[in-house]
């Protein structure tokens, strides 16, 4: 599940950053602070799953899972 979250929060962080490359230079000041108001949200949210401890437990676990399951038959 962690990790589920911490793949949408790095695509939404790289979407918010595609969008921003591209924004025109006519757009309202309102919008470009806001999406980059967005981008430090995300990133600060990507920061926190990856330094949580419970991402690391919940990679490792999702590991273990995974091999446990596996047959090669």
């Amino acid at each position: 599940m962690l990790s589920t979250v911490h793949a949408i929060f790095r695509g939404l962080q790289d979407h918010v950053s595609s969008i921003l490359r591209t924004l025109p230079d006519s757009a309202p000041p309102q919008l470009h602070t806001g999406l980059v108001e967005a981008h430090m949200k995300l990133s600060d949210y990507y920061f926190w799953t990856d330094e949580s401890p419970f991402y690391t437990w919940a990679a490792c676990e999702c590991q273990v899972f995974y091999h446990s399951n596996v047959s090669f038959s």
